[in-house]
């Protein structure tokens, strides 16, 4: 999803720290998140916050 709203890049550090969660139900909250942002860098803080 991040792709296609907001070009992300597979090489995208971002892109690795996603694909190393193995949580099923992190991975759908993220998804659904991904959805809904206005942009990257709040996916990024985002995915910060949760740390």
């Amino acid at each position: 999803m991040l792709e296609i709203r907001f070009a992300l890049a597979a090489s995208d550090p971002l892109a690795a720290r996603i694909g190393a969660i193995d949580d099923v139900q992190r991975l759908k909250q993220l998804f659904r998140a991904a959805i809904q942002v206005p942009s990257l860098e709040a996916f990024r803080l985002l995915l910060d916050a949760d740390k």
